[in-house]
Order: structure tokens, then sequence, then C-alpha cells
């Protein structure tokens, strides 16, 4: 039933829009908010403060309303000192495969895609101070996960608003017995170029 579902969709799609096979790509960047344990303290504080990402992708045009292709996300997020803990930069990407979808041709077009594929996080050196003043200190590391990022946002001619969110998924680092969760929202701005060959 499903899969009928889905079948009629995509002759609802393809049949109410002119085809129009091309190419598109963009370039975006903005303000990044992560979320999860592994930006928390033993006490849950975050550990992070503001963070920056920036973002590409390129996609085929099935036609002027779909397409699909490869993207890369990627987050610099600056560490905090908390009561327990001194952070530095973390990082953060997805990269995998993309879905675009927007339901009109106008130079005005709001749209909405969806990224799935693999993600890295990034730990810095933390150093944890305990009560009597004693340091550990915790070397870098990084851990691999699934990525998803679902995105919605417009485009005003070549221009892009948009925002999108890493769903937090689990990441277990070297040695640790617990994984920790990380993901977060993100709203930037950007450009995107349609070129169709017919």
């Amino acid at each position: 039933m499903k899969k009928n579902i889905f079948t009629l969709f995509m002759v609802a799609i393809l049949s109410t829009s002119s085809f129009g096979q091309g190419i598109s790509f963009s370039l975006d960047f903005g303000y990044a908010k992560p979320g999860g344990t592994a930006f928390e303290d033993a006490n849950g504080e975050s550990m992070v403060g503001f963070g920056l990402y920036y973002g590409f992708d390129a996609m085929y045009m099935i036609n002027k309303k779909l397409g699909a292709g490869l993207a890369y996300n990627g987050s610099a997020l600056l560490g905090v000192s908390t009561g327990l803990a001194d952070a530095g930069l973390y990082g953060l990407g997805v990269y995998g495969a993309k879905a675009f979808f927007t339901p009109v041709e106008s130079k005005i077009k709001p749209y909405a895609s969806l990224t799935i594929g693999a993600s890295k996080l990034a730990s810095p050196e933390i150093t944890y101070t305990d009560g009597l003043g004693n340091e550990t200190v915790v070397p870098g590391e990084s851990a691999m996960g699934f990525g998803i990022m679902p995105e919605i946002g417009v485009c005003l001619g070549g221009f892009v608003i948009q925002a999108s969110y890493i769903v937090p998924m689990g990441y277990t680092f070297d040695g640790a017995t617990e994984s920790v969760s990380a993901g977060g929202l993100q709203i930037g701005i950007g450009y995107r170029q349609f070129i169709f060959f017919k």
C-alpha cells in the first residue's frame, strides 16, 4: 500500500511539472546551535557556545521541481568553560545523498530537502577539574555515526534563506562504554543556481 502511494505521488509530481533536466548547486553558511549529551559536562551544563556552519551540494534536476545529488554540511562549535570542564573547538559534519523538492517553478521557490548519509563528531581536548582543583585532560577524538538532516527554506532568485536540523544520533568514541548524542539546529543564508538544459 505504501509503495502504491509513493508511486502515485511521484507520477503526480512528474505529470504536473514541465520537464527540464539540468543541474543545481548551492553554497550556504550561518548560525549553528548544537544539542546533545556530547556537548554537556557531568552536571548537564552546556560546554558549547556560539557555532558556525557551512554547506554545499550538487544535484541533478530530474525536472524543474525535483532533484537528487550529494551534499556536505560542516559545523565549527566553540567550546566554553563550565564549573567542571574547559573545552576547545568541536566539529560536527554530515555528508551523503540529498533529495530536493519545490512545488513551484517561479523565481520565489519554497522548498524542502533531506540529506541522509554519514556523520562525524569531533571532540576537542577537554580539561576536567575536580573539587580539589585536580585536573584531568581528555585528548581530542572523533567518532562516526548515521546522519539525517531535513531542511526547509525559500529561494528568492538565487538568494536562499534556510533552516536545517541535524537529527541527534549516537556516537561512540574508542574505549568508551556508552555513546553520546549530537545534533543541532542551523539557520543560514546562501546562493543556489539552477541550470536547465531544455
